[in-house]
């Protein structure tokens, strides 16, 4: 069986969110810090597994019966559907995404908030562009993702 292309599974124009440092911070976060960068590959590997076990449902005949989340909320009841996640659990975390081509294109001071864009990829693949937000809280960074 051929796996999809990873690419293929995050080609979507969803909005995901994030959230990550404890550190107060009163300033912008820039689109490479490595909370931000972090933040962003996590959404992106959240939206995969999610994509990537939709496409094994539907070629299994069970398209729509059960979403990823809601598949991870109950391991441990069925073996076949431990062994699904699994595989999907592994097949993306082995993933090594790369950014690339990281910039800005917008920035409100006030709110500590820049807007993003960058290449994102496997290594020797062509990168999908994705646009992200990012902003300081006055708890943490949170991170906006869309596809």
């Amino acid at each position: 069986m051929k796996k999809p292309s990873f690419l293929i599974c995050i080609a979507s124009a969803i909005a995901l969110t994030a959230c990550g440092s404890d550190n107060q911070v009163d300033t912008n976060p820039l689109c490479d810090d490595d909370d931000v960068i972090e933040l962003v590959d996590e959404i992106v590997k959240d939206e995969a597994k999610s994509q990537l076990f939709e496409v094994m449902l539907k070629k299994a005949g069970k398209s729509g019966e059960i979403t990823y989340q809601q598949a991870v909320d109950v391991a441990g009841r069925s073996a076949e559907l431990d062994g699904v996640i699994a595989l999907v659990n592994e097949t993306i975390d082995q993933q090594q995404l790369i950014y690339s081509n990281i910039s800005m294109s917008e920035q409100d001071l006030d709110q500590h908030k820049v807007w993003c864009s960058a290449g994102m990829g496997a290594e020797g693949k062509k990168p999908a562009i994705i646009n992200y937000t990012a902003l300081h809280t006055a708890e943490d960074v949170e991170v906006y993702v869309t596809f």
